[in-house]
């Protein structure tokens, strides 16, 4: 007489089934999981870098006292600059955020401070004791917006806006303009610019404008 099937053997078949497809699911699951973080890590360090770089420097400028003045003044420019991935903090630029791609395209948006015009000579603000009775222009908070294309290895055209966001309603500018690299070394870069600027009808009767009363 022969022997009953084991119901026990045949659920232990089962059961060693159902492990092997746990078990290739778990193995199919954990490279997805690794691939997800591992994409989730890389976006992290492109948008906030892998350390803090700080620069501090001392330039100096010869520029005009003010926009459109004959008179010129010698300067020293204490420039401050902190860098974490995308993000930048720039005593010249302002807070903002910029990105570079392979191709030379290059795009940054910063908040920033115009310090305006004042009606007397000063050692940090343009303006000259020559526009008094024109009134002092205060300072605005101002959005610029930079884009820029490498077209050969030393060559780039460049456009910016500076558009007024608070404070003094001093309208907007513009500028368009191609920049060249003479001198690039392991340090240093040394460009040379040619530039179109513009404004808008505020802007242009703010600085440049002559009311009735003045």
């Amino acid at each position: 007489m022969s022997k009953p099937v084991s119901r026990y053997k045949h659920k232990r078949h089962m059961t060693s089934a159902v492990s092997v497809f746990i078990t290739g699911s778990l193995c199919l699951l954990m490279p997805l999981k690794s691939q997800a973080q591992q994409q989730v890590a890389d976006v992290s360090t492109r948008l906030f870098g892998e350390k803090t770089e700080v620069t501090v420097g001392l330039g100096a400028a010869y520029t005009p006292r003010y926009l459109g003045a004959k008179q010129s003044r010698a300067m020293l420019v204490p420039t401050l600059s902190i860098y974490r991935g995308i993000f930048f903090a720039d005593s010249m630029r302002g807070l903002g955020a910029e990105y570079l791609t392979q191709s030379g395209f290059y795009s940054s948006v910063a908040i920033g401070y115009d310090f305006g015009r004042t009606d007397e000579d000063s050692v940090w603000r343009p303006g000259s004791k020559r526009l008094q009775g024109m009134g002092e222009v205060t300072g605005a908070t101002t959005a610029t917006f930079q884009l820029a294309q490498d077209l050969t290895s030393w060559l780039s055209i460049k456009g910016e806006a500076e558009l007024r966001v608070a404070g003094y309603k001093r309208g907007n500018r513009y500028r368009l303009g191609l920049e060249s690299t003479v001198l690039k070394t392991a340090g240093d870069v040394i460009t040379l610019g040619m530039n179109v600027h513009a404004g808008d009808k505020r802007y242009n009767r703010t600085y440049f404008g002559v009311s009735d009363a003045q």
